[in-house]
């Protein structure tokens, strides 16, 4: 399915949001192989245990293979959305939400000092309900749109009254 052409204006605008987010997704990453290669650790509150830092690690795991997941819909979903010249403007919004929770991820996966953001971070229980309750919603969400945009709209069905006859059945019985 086709939509209308996007203007001029909204091709630009869209062109320079993926361009930036994709050059922010790539610092970052750069950013992260810099510093698992010079080994900063990951320094989480002292007041976290074991237990509570494997199941961090755990739940920056899930969001990953999560994101991954997206990704591999995305590429299969895309040929299916409705597009417009040049590009599809939703394939273009699928992108961009997708590279957004992807530097949301990598800064969550980057080694930084837990304790630097302040009290909220001391509590375990706060800092990963607040984390879970804002990827489920954001994961959700782009779940939500992708499935919405992989189905085709139905053609609206006119209901008009249904004349059947068989043409010259009447006319020969003579």
């Amino acid at each position: 399915m086709r939509y209308r052409d996007l203007d001029y204006s909204t091709q630009i605008l869209l062109v320079t949001i993926l361009a930036t987010l994709l050059a922010i997704v790539a610092f970052r990453s750069a950013i992260f192989v810099y510093r698992n290669v010079v080994g900063v650790p990951q320094r989480y509150p002292r007041a976290w245990t074991a237990e509570q830092c494997r199941l961090m690690n755990a739940f920056r795991l899930f969001i990953g293979l999560s994101l991954s997941a997206l990704w591999i819909a995305l590429l299969i979903v895309a040929p299916q959305m409705p597009t417009s010249w040049p590009f599809g403007f939703l394939e273009a919004v699928s992108l961009a939400a997708l590279l957004l929770l992807t530097n949301g991820w990598i800064l969550l996966v980057l080694p930084r000092d837990w304790e630097h953001f302040g009290r909220q971070t001391k509590r375990f229980s706060l800092t990963i309900t607040a984390l879970l309750l804002w990827w489920a919603l954001m994961l959700g969400c782009t779940v939500w749109i992708l499935a919405k945009a992989s189905v085709l709209p139905t053609l609206p069905v006119m209901k008009m009254p249904v004349v059947a006859a068989v043409a010259g059945h009447a006319l020969n019985k003579c």
